[in-house]
């Protein structure tokens, strides 16, 4: 059995977040081997982050950004421009340019999204 090549969407992903990485140098960044998807990366809640972040390659093409009750997936990634649009969701949220508002029902979320302030 010979090492397995990476796939191009996994450079894809790594590029993305390596590019996310860079412009927060100061926030942990986990990455979780054992997680069932190509690439699971946990930002826990840290100086500078009130939110644990998720960040991901699933179904080998899916990015995927979730904090809180939000949860959203760019596909495919192989799109150049779904790949700028993820990169700068998770910035906007990181830098505070954004935010995620959560619309409840009692104790219940029923709708979460992204919004420029």
């Amino acid at each position: 059995m010979g090492i397995m090549k990476p796939s191009a969407e996994l450079a894809i992903a790594r590029q993305a977040i390596a590019e996310i990485a860079a412009r927060f140098p100061s926030l942990q960044m986990i990455e979780e081997p054992e997680a069932p998807v190509e690439l699971s990366i946990l930002m826990p809640v840290q100086p500078g982050l009130n939110h644990k972040v998720w960040l991901a390659l699933q179904n080998n093409d899916e990015l995927h950004f979730s904090v809180g009750n939000f949860w959203l997936e760019w596909f495919p990634c192989t799109k150049p421009s779904r790949v700028a649009e993820y990169v700068a969701a998770v910035i906007g949220f990181l830098s505070g340019e954004y935010r995620v508002l959560e619309h409840y029902r009692g104790t219940r979320c029923v709708k979460a999204e992204l919004q420029a302030r």
